[in-house]
């Protein structure tokens, strides 16, 4: 739902915002890695800001970080109910398409993790061979030259875009109870995931 937004602001540099995003992330996130993968809990987020500064500051940190991941799925399930709207009679909106995406995620959750999980790979499994199907007919298009020009004026814009394209490696944190090894795991996940995006 983001890469459109980011090709139109940033242009031929589009490249360069996902870049930028990724590093600025990276950085923010390398002493949540250390902190995780010294003390492997579930809601990392709380744990972390209420031993280490107070309980409120936990509060705080938990509350806006579910106000975060509320929006960022009301948008995602926003951008996903405009690609399927045309699937859906004349007359449903795709705000009605975007709850029914919701609501289906949710009854699937409700059929334990292992599910989820599952899912979420047979997903990224398909989001990376459409990706690749995309890249291979515009390398075609193009006679296999790869464009990596200057950004257009939207360029900031498409950072902060790109910047929530790789804010899953925020999320890594929370799961730190649920991971082996989280020392040699949470960073190996982050570094795949980087290099994949």
């Amino acid at each position: 739902a983001l890469i459109p937004g980011i090709s139109a602001n940033a242009g031929e540099g589009a490249w360069l915002a996902i870049l930028l995003a990724m590093v600025v992330s990276l950085i923010g996130v390398l002493p949540i890695i250390q902190i995780a993968s010294a003390l492997p809990v579930a809601g990392g987020g709380y744990v972390y800001c209420s031993r280490l500064i107070s309980p409120f500051t936990g509060l705080f940190v938990s509350s806006m970080a579910i106000l975060g991941g509320s929006s960022s799925l009301c948008l995602m399930a926003m951008g996903l109910g405009q690609y399927y709207l045309e699937y859906f009679p004349a007359n449903v909106d795709a705000f009605t398409v975007a709850a029914i995406f919701i609501i289906l995620f949710y009854i699937v959750y409700q059929f334990g993790l292992k599910l989820l999980a599952a899912l979420q790979i047979l997903m990224g499994i398909q989001m990376l061979l459409a990706l690749l199907m995309y890249a291979i007919v515009l390398l075609y298009q193009n006679n296999f030259q790869l464009v990596a020009g200057a950004p257009s004026d939207g360029f900031w814009f498409a950072v902060i875009l790109a910047f929530n394209v790789s804010f899953g490696f925020q999320i890594i944190i929370e799961l730190g109870e649920e991971i082996r090894h989280p020392e040699r795991n949470i960073p190996l996940a982050l570094i795949i995931g980087a290099v994949v995006v």
